[in-house]
């Protein structure tokens, strides 16, 4: 996607954010994400690791985890308000060029694959991720549970 085409995107995805969940919801979501992390994904992720979220969104498992630098990936421009001590990164997970080959620890994704337009996006999003992973990297992904949605995928 070029910078164009984001652009011309930003504020019809950043409208389409800020009306999907409401206040409450959003408190519920950062509950939830803090509990996740402290129960489950913070054993993948060291207090030094470098993380990169892709698909950041709101930012909640971002705010929730402990990594020495935080990276948060996304689309749309208002990540950036909710991105805490994070770097935010504006971009297309097909085109992760602003991000350093081989710099990242810990990438994780959560329900972000099943928007990619075709399993070529999905095979650059992987390819994308492998080229910043550093050797022994993570690349944490958590999908929705597919056999749910009959005829989505």
């Amino acid at each position: 996607m070029s910078d164009e085409e984001l652009e011309a995107d930003a504020p019809l995805l950043a409208r389409l954010y800020r009306e999907r969940f409401s206040e409450d919801d959003l408190d519920f979501k950062r509950r939830m994400w803090v509990v996740l992390c402290q129960r489950v994904f913070q054993r993948y992720v060291s207090t030094t690791d470098t993380l990169l979220d892709l698909g950041a969104g709101s930012c909640e498992f971002t705010n929730a985890i402990h990594a020495g630098h935080k990276i948060a990936v996304d689309l749309n421009p208002d990540t950036a308000r909710h991105a805490g001590d994070a770097r935010f990164v504006q971009a297309p997970g097909t085109d992760l060029s602003p991000i350093s080959s081989g710099s990242v620890d810990v990438i994780f994704c959560s329900n972000f694959l099943e928007h990619l337009a075709d399993k070529g996006e999905v095979l650059q999003t992987l390819s994308e991720c492998r080229r910043i992973l550093r050797g022994g990297g993570k690349l944490l992904i958590l999908q929705p549970n597919i056999r749910y949605l009959p005829g989505r995928f």
